[in-house]
């Protein structure tokens, strides 16, 4: 998602692209002097309650022919003597375009544009569960399983006390409600089983605790030996991480090196001290890069909500991503959906709008959306077709504003349904050649769409745009800059075809690649996606859905 805004912030830039020839330029020069004079430009305002825009149209006799538009939507406005004062309660969240059309002597339309930043705003803080993650039980039965049962079977037959000839008779995880049920059965030149019955829960914001609820009859048969005491110690350090809950229960049992002789009680007690230790160990990184490679881009995960455990249903949890920049970004307070056992795959991740604009906003006052569309060559490629086209030169571009997405329920209806709203403004762009005065700001609207290739394992991001506005700005007032040629073609579907998945226009994301790399804890050649899909869930228009079925 934050790659699609780093190309949608080129958007102001790619449609002077399809600009028209220099006569266009000469005579807009030309053109009766238009302006509008507002209080402050691009204003941020925290919220749409009671909001209204007003600014004064110079000359004052062109205020009658005004077209007031909002977002494309034309809104009635009051007129006093030049000064327009229009209604904007009902706008949602978002940069929202305020376009002043006026049809000049000869027919040509010039319009300036303001932008209004609506809240409201939140800091990274209030972002806290903005990811819900479940893991359906067939999956862990089917991948998780597996390499846990060879890792444990390998460590027990290194062990003294078992030997080279053990197999592994049972290493079964059941999913009970709010608890799991482990049964071991190791059975070489001693044998034992172990059943037991745990809770699992939050340890702290990056770690899971397991509890024993409930141990059942602790099996030897053999000769045990003091050895025990090493023997165990071995089972138990050679399943770390994600597998450490399991190596536990064996290795602490037979760290008891009397425990033949000792009470069913005392046996507990070890359990719980090596369930304990295994919890000490963190499952979620201190910080980790989305985008590797690049420290700017690192966000912290934390567990802020239970573990919820249930037959069939899986695992599911909550977790909060903050970025390490300062917060301030758009906020609605959405809140994630319960997860629903029926609309399962093997992984499913809700995602929260809130959550997306906290690392837009972050990634912009960072700079690393900037370098993103720098190093995407934007200016220099458009700064040829323009002196192609044009008089004009692009000697660069400035991200001042981060771009915001929008719930699909606000402005038009979303293509295709599954898609979230994007608003750009604020992006300053350092025109050259050409008559203009002030600074030439451009702002947009349009929607982002996900695809999924599965033959390359790459999620690559599309878009439409519905509107992309020029204006210039000094001080106080707005003048139109070149308006005319964005008049000119079918800016609209040539940009959408730009955006259109598979281009080569926007970076893909390597889902597959990150995937194997961050899963080989659990299996040494670590999981890998062999479908994804992305969607709106019905009834949240706050959140984005991304369902996964993963490759055995």
């Amino acid at each position: 998602m934050a790659r699609a805004s780093e190309a949608l912030a080129g958007l102001g830039v790619a449609a002077l692209i399809f600009a028209g020839a220099r006569e266009v330029l000469r005579d807009s020069a030309k053109a009766e002097s238009f302006r509008v004079e507002v209080e402050a430009p691009a204003r941020i305002v925290p919220t749409s309650e009671r909001l209204r825009w007003k600014g004064t149209v110079r000359p004052a006799a062109l205020a009658d022919r005004i077209d007031l538009r909002v977002d494309g939507a034309r809104v009635v406005a009051s007129n006093t003597d030049g000064l327009i004062d229009a209604d904007l309660h009902d706008v949602g969240p978002g940069h929202h375009l305020v376009e002043l059309a006026v049809t000049q002597q000869g027919g040509r339309t010039q319009t300036v544009t303001d932008t209004v930043l609506v809240g409201p705003f939140a800091a990274s803080e209030a972002t806290d569960c903005s990811l819900s993650l479940t893991i359906a039980e067939a999956a862990i039965q089917r991948l998780v399983i597996p390499p846990l049962r060879e890792r444990l079977l390998a460590a027990a037959r290194d062990d003294a006390l078992l030997g080279p000839g053990t197999t592994l008779e049972r290493a079964e995880l059941t999913l009970l409600v709010d608890s799991l049920r482990v049964r071991v059965t190791l059975a070489g030149a001693n044998t034992i089983a172990v059943d037991a019955f745990l809770k699992l829960r939050p340890a702290g914001p990056r770690g899971l605790a397991l509890s024993l609820v409930w141990l059942g009859p602790v099996e030897f048969r053999g000769e045990l030996r003091t050895q025990a005491t090493v023997g165990g110690a071995a089972v138990g350090a050679a399943l770390t991480g994600p597998l450490a809950p399991l190596g536990a229960v064996v290795g602490y049992v037979l760290a008891d090196r009397y425990v033949g002789k000792r009470a069913h009680a005392e046996v507990r007690e070890q359990l719980r001290g090596g369930l304990e230790q295994a919890a000490s160990v963190p499952l979620l990184p201190d910080s980790a890069e989305l985008l590797p490679g690049d420290p700017r881009s690192a966000v912290s995960l934390a567990f802020c909500g239970p573990v919820t455990i249930g037959p069939g249903a899986g695992i599911s949890t909550r977790l909060s991503l903050r970025s390490s920049a300062p917060g301030g970004a758009v906020y609605r307070g959405v809140v994630l959906p319960e997860p629903d056992p029926s609309d399962m795959s093997d992984v499913r991740l809700d995602l929260s709008i809130d959550a997306v604009n906290a690392l837009l906003h972050a990634w912009t006052a960072n700079g690393l959306l900037a370098d993103r569309m720098a190093a995407a060559q934007w200016a220099p490629q458009v700064d040829r077709a323009l002196q192609e086209w044009t008089l004009l030169s692009l000697a660069g571009v400035e991200m001042t504003r981060a771009p915001v997405l929008m719930a699909a329920d606000q402005g038009s209806a979303a293509p295709g349904g599954d898609a979230w709203a994007l608003s750009f403004g604020g992006l300053v762009l350092d025109l050259r050649g050409g008559e203009h005065t002030g600074t030439v700001v451009a702002a947009g609207r349009g929607w982002i769409r996900p695809n999924f290739d599965a033959d390359s394992g790459r999620l690559e991001l599309g878009g439409v745009v519905d509107r992309v506005r020029l204006t210039c700005i000094e001080g106080q007032v707005l003048t139109p800059c070149f308006g005319a040629l964005l008049e000119l073609g079918e800016v609209e579907s040539r940009l959408d075809a730009s955006l259109a998945p598979g281009t080569g226009r926007l970076p893909a994301i390597d889902v597959r690649g990150l995937l194997r790399t961050r899963t080989r804890a659990l299996r040494p050649e670590g999981l890998d996606v062999e479908g994804l899909t992305v969607t709106v869930p019905a009834g949240h228009p706050g959140v984005l859905r991304v369902r996964a079925r993963l490759r055995e």
